[in-house]
């Protein structure tokens, strides 16, 4: 017993021994020693953010593509309009004449003012004040890309207005279907007995009459092997020979990202697939450091695709984001 008993003390003084701290001078062994500073204090906030990825994600890398061809496309058929509906806005009265008028100018916006380059390429079949205009080996003036399928135009007046849809439209290798609305403003003139006037308790209406030049409704642009992306818009409309200009907003929706954005003068300069100025702000909704993205075109963004991107409060950098126009 006495034998074991101390076997028991020797282990427990062993521990104590091993167990206890160090002192931060320890003369024992003939020198001092660093103090342990102990632990790293950590932050109550956590560790700082791994720094972000510089570069594009390829969401918005194909969303910034299938805008780019929503909006151009768009503004590429309803933007060689523009000229002819005013003048059909501010053109004779009565249902004879108006309707004459009406394919006469409807026709020459097409394939004279004009949405493509041949008009040998088109066709019309009208029924009153709509007509189906079909495409067939077309070339896109506004943007130089090929153009087939067909596109149905319907005519209203006080206040005018060219609705658009798109019936299986091929552009470039991008499915095009939706619809959409050309404002161009106008009133009845006086002694139409053809005409009714908006009543002044539809506000809806009566902000239609205003002069405007303003693009709305909805897209849907599949690239050839892609997903499918819907797009709607509201935006301002210029269109004269340096090219089509649009400034507006919308929102995007697909498998990969949904979003908003707002374009600001973007121009397609006559011939070009891609705009070569203007911005277009792409926001995804979240509170990403990366969000949202900023895309700047410029001068040699047609021919090698080159913009400046910005992504959150990120320096600006010019990257490849797009394909080139062929």
């Amino acid at each position: 017993m006495r034998e074991n008993g101390w076997r028991w003390a020797a282990l427990v003084f062993v521990v104590l021994i091993v167990g206890c701290p160090r002192r931060d001078d320890d003369e024992t062994d003939g020198g001092s020693r660093v103090p342990d500073s102990g632990p790293t204090p950590i932050d109550a906030a956590g560790p700082p953010p791994p720094p972000p990825d510089a570069g594009p994600s390829s969401e918005t890398t194909m969303a910034t593509a299938a805008l780019v061809r929503a909006v151009g496309t768009a503004v590429a058929i309803a933007g060689p309009l523009v000229a002819d509906g005013e003048a059909l806005r501010d053109g004779p009265t009565g249902l004879d004449s108006r309707e004459t008028t009406t394919r006469d100018r409807i026709e020459n916006g097409v394939s004279g003012n004009s949405v493509v380059t041949d008009p040998a390429c088109t066709t019309f079949d009208w029924s009153g004040l709509s007509v189906t205009v079909t495409f067939a080996g077309c070339v896109l003036e506004a943007t130089g890309e090929s153009l087939d399928g067909s596109v149905r135009l319907r005519v209203a007046f006080a206040p005018t207005a060219i609705g658009i849809s798109f019936e299986a439209l091929t552009v470039g290798s991008s499915s095009i279907d939706g619809t959409l609305e050309l404002l161009l403003g106008g009133s009845c003139a006086a002694g139409d007995p053809t005409c009714t006037q908006c009543r002044d308790v539809d506000a809806t209406c009566m902000a239609r009459t205003q002069a405007q030049r303003t693009l709305q409704g909805d897209v849907t642009v599949a690239a050839a092997g892609g997903a499918p992306v819907s797009v709607s818009l509201t935006a301002t409309v210029e269109h004269d020979a340096s090219g089509t200009r649009a400034t507006g907003s919308g929102t995007l929706e697909s498998s990969a990202l949904d979003g908003s954005f707002t374009a600001t003068d973007l121009l397609w300069a006559m011939g070009d697939c891609l705009p070569s100025s203007g911005t277009l702000v792409l926001d995804d909704g979240s509170s990403s450091l990366t969000n949202p993205a900023t895309v700047g075109f410029l001068a040699v963004t047609p021919t090698d695709g080159t913009v400046s991107l910005r992504l959150g409060a990120l320096p600006a950098a010019e990257v490849m984001l797009l394909e080139p126009c062929p």
